[in-house]
This record gives structure tokens, C-alpha cells and sequence, in this order.
């Protein structure tokens, strides 16, 4: 096997993606309702309103809740092929694959913050901080720099399994996160 695809996921959070499928119910709706008649005969839409916000209503709700991030791993080519697509258009870049000289797994906390509601001096809901654990796995240049994200997981052993397969597949160690520091500039002396 010479190419290996990873789907990253969504291009955007959960609640844009629900925003954009709205968007798309909202622009049928106004379709529907100029084409056949409303629910509310007050709707009146005009010639631009029709044949321009309409369709840029449904294109850009499709483009909100139907991106998907991808990584395609060509061997062959020694490249890294970073994407997204959505509707089957691919838009990305390509990086050399002998950038990156590692694998690595970076666990980090990810903060949630929920409210609650204040209404005459009486909360309602608690305010809670919630803390959530990821676990990335990168590919890393040879100084631990610059890093490319492959993944994210829940747990930690679905990360190691990932990263081993990953580093396995392309032959690249899989090691412990560590950048260097840079050496700072000697003072010239007159």
C-alpha cells in the first residue's frame, strides 16, 4: 500500500456545522415558500434576493456542514498531501514527507467553560470548568518545531495504536515530545 488516508474530521466545530445545516433549511424554506407559496403569505422575495442569496444561503451552508479534514500519505512520492474537501473539491497543500522526521504524542487539556444564568441575584445553574483530556499525534521536524496534527483521540491507548501504525507505516520512530532550544546569540565583544 503506497497511499494512507486520514480523515481528520469535520473542518469546523459540532455547533458551526449545526449552524450551517440551518442555513440550508432556511434557504429551501424560502425557496419552497417563494416557488409554491408560504405558510405566511407575507413572504415576498425579489429577483436578486431569489437568484442570489438563495443559492449563496445553500452553498455556504453545504460548504459549513459538509467540509471534512484529510491527510494523504503518499510513500511513493515521499509527500504529505494536507486537505480539505467538501462535495468531492479538494483544497490543500503539499509538504515533503522528509520534513518530518518523527512521530509524537502530545496529550493536552482542553477547557470548557459552562455557565449559568443570573436572574434577580439567583443563579440557576453553576458555573463549572470543565477540563478535557486529548491525545494528538503529530508528525514533528527534526528540531520538535514545527508539527503537523494526524489526529486527535479520546484515550491514550487509541493514540499509541495510531501512532505506532503511523510510525510503522512510515518507517519514521515514534518518540517522546522534545523540543530543542535555540542557541541564543553570543554577544559580540568590540
Amino acid at each position: 500500500m503506497e497511499m494512507k488516508k486520514i480523515n481528520k474530521g469535520k473542518s469546523f466545530s459540532r455547533s458551526t456545522v449545526i449552524v450551517g445545516y440551518l442555513l440550508v433549511l432556511l434557504a429551501l424554506y424560502l425557496l419552497y415558500s417563494s416557488l409554491w407559496g408560504s405558510i405566511s403569505k407575507k413572504i415576498e422575495l425579489s429577483y436578486e434576493f431569489f437568484y442570489v442569496f438563495i443559492p449563496l444561503f445553500i452553498l455556504f451552508g453545504l460548504f459549513i456542514s459538509l467540509s471534512t479534514d484529510w491527510i494523504t500519505i503518499d510513500l511513493k512520492k515521499r509527500s504529505i498531501y494536507v486537505y480539505s474537501r467538501v462535495l468531492g473539491i479538494k483544497i490543500g497543500n503539499n509538504k515533503k514527507l522528509s520534513t518530518y522526521g518523527f512521530t509524537s504524542i502530545l496529550s493536552r487539556s482542553l477547557n470548557a467553560r459552562i455557565g449559568g444564568f443570573n436572574l434577580g441575584g439567583v443563579s440557576y445553574i453553576p458555573e463549572a470548568n470543565i477540563k478535557e483530556l486529548k491525545h494528538d499525534v503529530f508528525l514533528l521536524t527534526s528540531n520538535h518545531r514545527n508539527k503537523l496534527l494526524l489526529n486527535r483521540f479520546d484515550t491514550f491507548e487509541e493514540a499509541k495504536e495510531f501512532g505506532d501504525m503511523i510510525a510503522d507505516y512510515i518507517q519514521k520512530p515514534l518518540v517522546k515530545y522534545n523540543p530543542k532550544r535555540m542557541n541564543k546569540r553570543k554577544s559580540q565583544s568590540p
